[in-house]
């Protein structure tokens, strides 16, 4: 169960190979791209096979879409691993891809680094393609959940300094904590319990699904039999149900936005984003929410205001918010700068555009720009006036398909 929770079993696995996404056109795709990441395309003149190769990091789930101008590609999508064998995984190769059309995109997971290679054979084909992709890296989960868990009870226990735990001690210790984790599926823990938790969800861009499929894993029935100097867990496999899966994952998700409360309310106030003679109701009354005597099942219940005010916000708009706030200086430089007005909007545009054509072969300028770029769209929500809470929290809702990554470019 251990091992299925670090995620240690599997050097390589395949996700999705490559299919295309009818719900997404490649042109409104290329449009987005063009506005958050503004240097991700290549030209493949005609006559000619082109390799491009993205390095990938160790230990990451991979997410990789791909998109033309104006024509189908010939396309092949491989993975080579890093390792004494170079192995290679050949994830996606076809024949006159309508990628013009709709964006092709893939997902696969691997504990080692390697090198994602994107081919564009267009030997036979008397016109260049040009095309645009996005390749999202996002380290593997270390089940955050876990390991909150297991530091929460580690700290009970065991004090500074740190000293080496015996064998034993490790095994005691982990039957208290997947006793917890099994009271947390069952939802019997109460929030105060869970209130050493809150940190975690503040802190880590939690994924609530991929962190409850993961705590799903392996669950057991626990017949703890004591013995001389340790005690032995007897499993039994249970496989859970959708509709359980579902049921904790609102738990959680309602818990998650409990934990940001105080911070999206400190965000609204440091950069003034209500008017001033605003009087909601709303934030008043989630001020004054407090009750941790309430078990995780009931918390659709006694919380159902929370869920219902912010259930469009991802894991990475809550993570944009705290950003926010901790990156206030750049919020209130582009405040000061006056550039989202409608004088503004078109002083950027022009300014960005012009740096972009002057800095097309100086890397480090280019990197520099690509963050304001970023930058600049991440902090909108944030300078704008709302004319009540509900008006801000969906102009953050509003922004999609931004990586966990972009939150680096404000920091």
């Amino acid at each position: 169960r251990l091992c299925y929770l670090i995620n240690c079993l599997t050097t390589f696995q395949l996700i999705d190979s490559g299919t295309q996404n009818n719900q997404i056109i490649s042109e409104n795709y290329i449009r987005e791209l063009k506005r958050f990441q503004p240097n991700n395309s290549f030209t493949v003149n005609a006559k000619v096979l082109f390799e491009n190769i993205f390095p990938i990091n160790e230990r990451q789930n991979v997410q990789w879409c791909i998109a033309s101008e104006k024509l189908p590609c010939n396309i092949q999508i491989k993975y080579q691993t890093m390792d004494s064998n170079y192995d290679t995984h050949e994830l996606f190769c076809k024949t006159k891809v309508s990628i013009d059309k709709h964006v092709l995109q893939g997902e696969f997971e691997t504990q080692g680094a390697g090198q994602l290679i994107i081919v564009i054979n267009n030997e036979t084909f008397q016109a260049p393609r040009t095309l645009w992709y996005r390749i999202m890296q996002t380290p593997l989960s270390t089940s955050h959940l876990f390991h909150g868990i297991f530091n929460m009870f580690y700290q009970q226990y065991y004090t500074p300094p740190i000293r080496t735990i015996k064998e034993g001690e490790l095994s005691q210790l982990l039957d208290k904590v997947f006793t917890f984790i099994d009271n947390l599926l069952n939802g019997t823990v109460s929030l105060r319990d869970m209130a050493d938790l809150k940190a975690v969800f503040c802190n880590k861009n939690i994924h609530v699904r991929e962190e409850v499929k993961k705590l799903f894993t392996n669950r057991s029935t626990d017949e703890i039999t004591t013995r001389k100097r340790s005690s032995i867990v007897n499993t039994t496999m249970n496989s859970p149900t959708e509709k359980e899966i579902e049921q904790v994952c609102e738990w959680l998700q309602i818990y998650q936005y409990y934990s940001h409360i105080n911070i999206i309310i400190n965000c609204i106030e440091t950069f003034d984003i209500l008017p001033v003679d605003n009087d909601d109701q709303l934030i008043g009354h989630l001020k004054r929410l407090c009750d941790e005597n309430c078990s995780l099942k009931e918390i659709t219940r006694t919380y159902e205001i929370v869920k219902r005010q912010f259930q469009n916000l991802s894991s990475q708009h809550l993570q944009l918010i705290k950003t926010a706030l901790e990156c206030s200086n750049v919020v209130q430089m582009m405040k000061k700068s006056d550039l989202y007005s409608s004088h503004g909007r078109r002083r950027f545009q022009e300014l960005r555009d012009n740096l972009t054509t002057q800095f097309q072969l100086q890397e480090r300028n280019n990197m520099i720009l690509n963050s304001w770029i970023i930058a600049y769209a991440l902090c909108e929500p944030f300078v704008l006036k709302a004319n009540n809470f509900e008006e801000f929290v969906n102009r953050i809702a509003g922004l999609s398909n931004f990586e966990e990554n972009s939150l680096n470019h404000m920091q």
